[in-house]
C-alpha cells in the first residue's frame, strides 16, 4: 500500500455534517448562539468541598513574668522554650515535633503545627515551669488555639503579615 500525498483527502474542517456533536455554534434567528439541532443545553454545575479537618492548628502564645519590667525575648529563645517544653513532656519524640514561628513580636507568638501535635504541644507549654532570667522568670501562656489562623487573629488575617 503506497501513500500518495495527492491522492489523500485533506480535510479543511468544512466536511463535518450538520448534525455533528463538533460543529461550530450557528447563530440563531435572533443573532445568539444557540446549540446545534439535537444538542440539548447544559447548565453549568456547582460544586462545593468542607474542608473537615485542617492540616494545621494555629496557637497564639503570649510571654507572662513575674516581674513588670519588660521581657527581653527573640525569636531563638522561643525556639528553645518551646523545644525545652516539648522535651520535658515527652522526650526526645516531644522535641522532635514540627513548629513553625508564623510571627514574634515582644512578647507574643504564632506558631502554626501539625493537627496531630496540637493536644501534645497544647500540653507541654501549659504544663512548662518557665524560664528564669536576671530580673525573674517568664513562662509561655496560650492566649489562643484554632484550625484557622483568620479567626485565631480575630480580623482578616492581614494583622500576622504587617510589620
Amino acid at each position: 500500500m503506497s501513500l500518495d500525498p495527492d491522492s489523500a483527502p485533506i480535510d479543511q474542517g468544512n466536511d463535518v455534517p450538520e448534525d455533528h456533536p463538533m460543529r461550530d455554534v450557528e447563530k440563531g434567528e435572533q443573532g445568539e448562539n444557540t446549540p446545534p439541532k439535537g444538542l440539548k443545553k447544559r447548565n453549568a454545575i456547582h460544586h462545593t468541598a468542607t474542608l473537615r479537618k485542617p492540616q494545621w492548628t494555629y496557637f497564639h502564645l503570649a510571654a507572662v513574668s513575674s516581674t513588670s519590667e519588660p521581657l527581653q525575648l527573640d525569636i531563638l529563645i522561643l525556639r528553645q522554650n518551646l523545644t525545652n517544653a516539648l522535651n520535658q513532656f515527652l522526650g526526645l519524640t516531644g522535641a522532635a515535633i514540627d513548629i513553625d514561628i508564623l510571627k514574634f513580636e515582644k512578647s507574643d507568638a504564632w506558631i502554626r503545627v501539625h493537627r496531630e501535635d496540637a493536644s501534645a504541644v497544647q500540653e507541654a507549654i501549659s504544663g512548662w515551669a518557665g524560664a528564669k532570667t536576671s530580673t525573674g522568670q517568664y513562662k509561655w501562656i496560650i492566649k489562643g488555639k484554632d484550625e484557622w489562623l483568620v479567626r485565631l487573629l480575630n480580623g482578616d488575617g492581614m494583622d500576622l503579615f504587617k510589620s
